[in-house]
């Protein structure tokens, strides 16, 4: 579909480029540039360090930033996208994403996370908690019955994915989402509010990873007893606990400083663990399954480390000019805005989006969709069209 649209957009764009451009302001022009400079760092560290991966996504970023800015620009300045259609859409991604998502998992173990064994991972939770949390807000502005209606059983949808997901990451950046939302929004629509709470705690009792919790409250039980005996416990016991997925995740932390203090400025380039530590994995410094991760589990110390101060920048500047620019775009367009960003900042601090295709895809688009909705131009126009 992005594919599709950008290429339609680029050739309306291209063939009357005057009028187009005319259409675009200053922080337009800025979200665009952002969007066009982030990949092209990959490009500058494949020319240095000649990485793989770098390429590989110097190509396909730059590919989707391109078309994403082509729809972007057409529709910036046509001013001719609903809201209601967002609305509709991000509806549609959460029921068709949920459902996949559920299908998926009854084809597993029922203790089995959805998106594991495939490049999503985690990705798949933060899509779904996304997609749910501008569902939780568009149900408190609702404007109507048939509209709340809709958007609840996109959320319990979402709400569903994200729990099969597994991801505590993708749990806890919806759950901070919904309290926004309660925090500026609670007043309007609290019946819908009171209709949710009872399915949505059903669908919690349901599929939240209630093995999990058990088995992370018996090793925390059984690590406290045997630190009272004197004894520790071995990597094998704590394996795949939270205990073990925060410390690696410190460990990497603490090697990408160290990495990130030798070339600060530059950038090392983007290979997979066991090529940047092979020192620290030997020694024990970093686990020995650390070396299959390809990122250091947080995307700004992943950007610095890897693409240098320009890729630190150029990742900042995806997060702070979509904020300002829809500022000034209506109340609707930047709390919408406002949950992307804080979604997949969250998401970020812990993981890597955007070494990822499908998350960066759906940054863009969903981004550009938004941004491109201006209620100030769009009731100049219908006040026109009436007169």
């Amino acid at each position: 579909m992005l594919v599709l649209s950008g290429l339609i957009s680029f050739c309306f764009v291209f063939f009357n480029l005057r009028f187009y451009l005319k259409g675009l302001r200053g922080l337009d022009i800025a979200f665009c540039l952002s969007l066009l400079v982030f990949p092209l760092c990959y490009g500058v560290e494949y020319i240095i360090h000649g990485a793989k991966h770098d390429y590989e996504f110097f190509v396909e970023f730059l590919r989707i930033s391109f078309l994403g800015v082509a729809v972007f620009v057409f529709l910036v300045s046509r001013n001719r996208f609903d809201f209601l259609l967002f609305k509709l859409m991000v509806s549609a991604f959460c029921i068709l994403g949920g459902v996949a998502g559920f299908y998926e998992w009854m084809q597993y173990d029922i203790n089995v996370r959805v998106s594991v064994g495939t490049p999503l991972i985690n990705m798949y939770g933060a899509l779904m908690g996304c997609g749910a949390g501008l569902s939780f807000y568009y149900i408190l502005c609702a404007e109507n019955r048939k509209e709340a209606v809709l958007f609840i059983i996109s959320f319990l949808v979402g709400f569903l994915g994200v729990l099969l997901s597994g991801s505590k990451i993708a749990m806890m950046s919806l759950a901070f989402v919904i309290l926004l939302s309660l925090v500026f929004f609670g007043s309007k629509n609290r019946k819908y509010i009171c209709f949710l709470l009872v399915p949505a705690f059903v669908v919690f009792f349901l599929f939240a990873p209630v093995n999990a919790f058990l088995s992370m409250a018996e090793i925390a039980i059984k690590k406290v007893e045997m630190v009272y005996k004197g004894d520790e416990l071995s990597s094998a016991e704590i394996g795949s606990n939270v205990d073990g997925s925060v410390g690696i995740r410190i460990q990497m932390y603490k090697a990408a400083i160290s990495k990130i203090a030798q070339n600060p400025v530059v950038g090392s380039g983007t290979f997979r663990f066991k090529d940047h530590f092979p020192e620290r994995i030997e020694s024990g410094q970093l686990r020995e399954d650390s070396s299959r991760f390809a990122h250091v589990h947080n995307e700004f110390l992943q950007a610095w480390m890897s693409r240098g101060l320009l890729g630190l920048l150029s990742l900042v500047l995806i997060f702070i000019i979509p904020f300002f620019l829809a500022k000034r775009k209506g109340s609707e367009v930047f709390f919408s805005t406002l949950i992307v960003i804080l979604v997949f900042f969250w998401v970020s601090m812990f993981e890597a989006p955007f070494n990822t295709n499908i998350t960066y895809v759906f940054y863009v688009v969903v981004l550009g969709l938004v941004l491109s909705f201006d209620r100030s131009k769009s009731i100049e126009i219908k006040g026109n069209g009436n007169s």
